[in-house]
């Protein structure tokens, strides 16, 4: 994912992560706190992060990895946030 610019941590059930994003070189740095859920090494990982507090803003992460008929590895990624501050995240 281009926007995370640091990462720290092992990445198995039940650890934790600290990530670090930014969405344009404009934009300031935002860090999270992340707990892996689910991890399938060369096929899968899932993580939820929390933005400050558990229940401001949620979000679950999943990145896939399918190996294709070619060769190549088509990457797959989803979100879905959750939260009471969801509605005023376009700001953060």
């Amino acid at each position: 994912n281009s926007f995370i610019v640091a990462a720290d941590g092992q990445i198995e059930v039940g650890a934790r992560l600290h990530l670090c994003s930014r969405l344009s070189p404009l934009e300031k740095i935002h860090c999270v706190r992340a707990k892996v859920l689910e991890c399938k090494p060369e096929e899968k990982i899932r993580w939820k992060g929390t933005f400050y507090l558990p229940g401001l803003i949620d979000g679950d992460h999943t990145y896939e990895l399918k190996a294709l008929s070619d060769g190549q590895t088509r990457v797959i990624q989803s979100e879905i946030f959750k939260g009471m501050f969801i509605v005023f995240s376009w700001t953060l």
